[in-house]
């Protein structure tokens, strides 16, 4: 209740606000993940696995999850809009 916007203007000054603090947080965690991502992706470590399988089945659970993102993006985007307008 405090910090709800009591009008338009509080709104979209709200609305901002949330958006510079959602850019700033997922800088941060961009910033902490990438280091983890080389080190996971690098080739001493991905064919210098024990086991085969285990990478293979990271690999592909990997490219499975960005190919599904990238797929749910494109039909929300351009399956959903179909005959709308852009003003």
């Amino acid at each position: 209740m405090i910090l709800s916007p009591d009008s338009r203007v509080e709104e979209k000054k709200f609305n901002s606000l949330w958006k510079g603090i959602c850019l700033f947080v997922s800088g941060y965690v961009v910033s902490k993940v990438d280091p983890l991502v080389d080190t996971l992706l690098k080739p001493e470590v991905v064919f210098g696995a024990h086991d085969d399988v285990h990478t293979y089945r990271l690999l592909a659970s990997l490219a499975a999850t960005v190919l599904t993102a990238v797929l749910t993006y494109v039909v929300r985007v351009y399956a959903f809009t179909v005959g709308e307008v852009e003003r």
